[in-house]
């Protein structure tokens, strides 16, 4: 279903205000390193799902999320203050499978790289041999 343009424009803004928010207003220690990559409001407006990206371990990443379902009734009390919204809609906290899976791919393209560099080491000149060459 395609999204409205106020859909679209509430997305952004939520992500600018929710970003703002866990940087400056909460101070919970369980907070990890957090980018919000995406919101995705439902067309009714009644759920917001708010899409992380959390650097660590999957330790670090649990906590990161408790910490944040805990502090949702904040979050969600400083947005409708700050938007200046009747409404606001139940926040959703989850990683974003989308990113991980990409950097798995990543990792793995590299590593195919690095393995076909070591089965032919002919094919890419080292610096040190141009140089020696050079003298």
């Amino acid at each position: 279903m395609p999204v409205s343009r106020r859909g679209e424009r509430l997305s952004r803004e939520f992500l600018r205000e929710l970003s703002r928010i866990i940087l400056f207003e909460m101070k919970d220690p369980r907070l990890g390193f957090i980018t919000i990559t995406k919101v995705e409001i439902s067309p009714d407006y009644r759920s917001a799902k708010v899409l992380l990206s959390i650097l660590g371990d999957e330790v670090i990443q649990h906590r990161t999320l408790s910490a944040l379902k805990h502090a949702r009734g904040f979050i969600q009390k400083e947005l409708c203050h700050n938007l200046r919204l009747k409404h606001i809609p139940e926040l959703f906290f989850q990683i974003d499978k989308d990113l991980v899976e990409a950097m798995r791919v990543s990792e793995l393209l590299n590593a195919i790289e690095k393995e076909n560099a070591q089965e032919t080491p002919g094919a890419e000149p080292d610096a040190e041999n141009e140089s020696e060459s050079e003298d």
